[in-house]
């Protein structure tokens, strides 16, 4: 991922929530899936990805969001993203109708509230 990103998966009771900082692009994006579909708990119910320090996302990172919710569908998992209010990644996420397919919030704790 090299120092455009990071990413820290940790476990918060029945859940698991990925917290993905810096910018996921074409350079990276391939190699973030792999580290959330890597540590992703397996007994988990649902699965949050914090895009609170996101700044840019492109293409492939939507992508790679799109595929990980597809996948975990498939499972009978389910995916909330937490991106704040007036975020530029929320308005893009918005834009490509992703609240169609997983749930948004603008924050970890409203994200594991509504997965309950």
């Amino acid at each position: 991922m090299g120092d455009l990103a990071h990413v820290v998966v940790r476990r918060r009771q029945d859940s698991c929530v990925a917290t993905i900082s810096g910018e996921i692009d074409m350079s990276n994006a391939d190699e973030i899936r792999t580290v959330l579909e890597d540590r992703l708990v397996e007994d988990a119910t649902t699965y949050v990805i914090d895009l609170t320090g996101t700044q840019y996302l492109d293409s492939a990172g939507l992508r790679m969001l799109f595929t990980i919710a597809e996948r975990l569908r498939v499972r009978g998992r389910t995916l909330h993203l937490v991106v704040p209010e007036g975020a530029s990644v929320r308005r893009l996420l918005t834009i490509v109708e992703m609240p169609s397919r997983v749930s948004m919030h603008a924050r970890v704790d409203e994200a594991l509230a509504g997965s309950g």
